[in-house]
């Protein structure tokens, strides 16, 4: 019998997550125990190919005897480079069994985050495509590794195949295809690790950050978070046993590797997940799947929406779904989609998360991230104090439960990451209500700061949201000889409408404070984005810098 529920009305579900605990099982545990219930049960779709429990925990068994011939044991670290396919979810679980740890790479990684990455994980072995979506791994590798060049070369079938490499040989012996390993491990079961820590003290995933404001951080997670994270935030989304829910997160994402893969090993539904994310491609796995729940960065819909054949697809399955985003966002995807049960989120990879809940009136579901998950505790605090924040009052938002990460990779900064109560320290911006539903208002790091005043760059982001010729609104600081540092507006023009920066100006002045007014505005047609779908602000910033430094010269 499947652990989860369809959770239809609130009241229920808050009295069910009175009291809970958290499964505290490995991954592989989880899977076994799944396989027996339901062997021939699909939990997972990837493209066109349907994947049972069973399949799932055999095929994963075998990667973990033959990672175990290679010398791939307890605590080492296996790199994966690939989209969203089985052989991921394959490698993950596999670390499972041999005590073992995953890290993911971006597939749109270059040499410098994909080696950043490689070293800073130690790790010693590579999963990998030599190439995907026009960029070319294998020259990328050798970048990092330059004793890789002249190894080998691969034909155009073998560049779409999936290949394995050892990091710690000297690299004497280039990639081969990973279907090469099970022959020689076919016969030998990888042994058990002599001794294990408890689930939610053993690492199994070093999940790096996205790196939108700096090169990216490795938080190390423990199998209790990654396995209970998804069922939580599905639980909440009424998703209930053999319905079916469309994926658009990466694997190298926490939304992926811990908010959708794990997923069907507590809940019994069953999770379509495109290789990589592609507006048309989730409209007809939608369509054809009958997928009763999605996830969504805001982004995602905003490009959906803008296909000429948007309303020729069915996608009348949808009941509910998430996002992140501004209220006027919000509004705009709930009357385009049939998402009665949007709902919004707040999270990070290292800590914590809160959804709301279906059963919660619209009015709070399109401003408010919802209530923490079952077995987490949030607290507003005050960033140069320390002292707790009363209710509706912005303060940093700090995290204390069983979605804790384990500490970095590197260890740097590993005593600033929890404060004295043990909260985790997100750097986010947020507030509490009366009735314990938070309110997401930005980062620390992305307040501009114009003659002294404090200006929260969502803010900002939300009243230009209002106005009806803007589709998409990012506000970033740039600095100014006279105040420091100004609010600078870029826009993504909406169909159909003309704005100038004269008349986005003359919008603002009037309606919020003149210090808030954005003294540069810029229109964009694309945004550099991360493949999480996650607004690169960092390299706007750096191109708008460059451009008013130019100017000024």
């Amino acid at each position: 019998m499947w652990r989860g529920k369809v959770m239809l009305n609130a009241d229920e579900r808050r009295k069910r997550e009175q009291g809970w605990q958290p499964v505290r099982l490995r991954l592989h545990e989880a899977l076994d125990e799944a396989a027996d219930r339901a062997p021939q049960k699909v939990g997972w779709v990837f493209g066109d190919e349907r994947v049972s429990m069973s399949a799932m925990a055999e095929r994963s068994r075998h990667l973990a005897d033959a990672l175990a011939m290679q010398g791939i044991g307890p605590n080492d670290t296996v790199a994966v480079w690939l989209p969203n396919e089985p052989a991921w979810a394959h490698a993950l679980f596999a670390c499972s069994i041999l005590g073992a740890r995953l890290t993911a790479i971006n597939t749109r990684a270059k040499a410098i985050e994909a080696g950043h990455i490689l070293v800073d994980s130690r790790a010693r072995a590579l999963i990998f495509r030599p190439s995907f979506l026009n960029i070319d791994y294998m020259e990328i590798l050798r970048e990092i590794y330059p004793a890789l060049a002249g190894k080998l070369t691969f034909g155009a079938e073998a560049r779409c195949a999936t290949h394995f490499l050892m990091l710690t040989n000297g690299l004497k012996v280039g990639p081969r295809p990973l279907g090469s390993l099970f022959t020689n491990a076919a016969e030998t079961r990888a042994p058990p690790p002599a001794e294990r820590l408890p689930p939610d003290r053993e690492a199994v995933l070093i999940q790096y950050t996205s790196g939108s404001t700096s090169m990216p951080k490795g938080a190390i997670l423990h199998h209790v978070d990654v396995l209970n994270f998804g069922y939580h935030l599905c639980t909440r989304m009424g998703l209930g046993p053999g319905e079916a829910f469309l994926n658009t997160q990466p694997f190298y994402h926490t939304g992926g590797s811990c908010g959708c893969l794990p997923v069907p090993l507590l809940l019994g539904c069953i999770m379509v997940i495109p290789e990589y994310y592609a507006p048309e491609q989730v409209l007809k796995l939608i369509e054809r799947e009958r997928c009763v729940s999605r996830t969504g960065m805001p982004t995602m819909y905003l490009r959906e929406m803008q296909l000429p054949n948007f309303r020729d697809y069915d996608l009348g399955s949808l009941k509910s779904g998430w996002t992140i985003a501004p209220p006027a966002v919000v509004d705009r995807i709930r009357a385009e989609f049939p998402l009665e049960g949007l709902l919004q989120l707040y999270g990070t990879t290292e800590a914590g998360s809160t959804c709301a809940d279906l059963g919660d009136p619209w009015e709070v579901r399109r401003k408010s991230s919802g209530r923490p998950l079952p077995g987490t505790h949030f607290s507003i605090v005050d960033a140069d104090t320390g002292i707790d924040c009363p209710n509706d009052t912005t303060g940093e938002i700090r995290v204390a439960g069983w979605r804790s990460l384990l500490g970095y990779v590197s260890g740097a900064g590993d005593d600033q990451v929890f404060d004295e109560k043990g909260r985790f320290r997100t750097g986010d911006l947020g507030h509490l209500d009366a009735a314990g539903e938070l309110y997401f208002d930005g980062r620390l790091k992305d307040m501009i700061k114009p003659g002294g005043e404090n200006v929260a760059a969502l803010e900002v982001e939300m009243f230009l949201l209002q106005h009806p010729a803007v589709h998409q609104a990012a506000v970033v600081g740039v600095p100014d000889d006279d105040l420091g540092e100004v609010v600078m507006a870029i826009i993504e023009v909406a169909a159909g409408h003309v704005l100038s920066e004269a008349d986005l100006i003359a919008y603002c002045r009037g309606k919020i404070a003149n210090f808030r007014v954005p003294r540069h505005v810029r229109f964009v047609a694309e945004w550099p984005m991360t493949g999480s779908g996650k607004l690169l602000k960092r390299e706007l910033r750096e191109r708008y810098v460059l451009e008013l430094e130019a100017q000024r010269r």
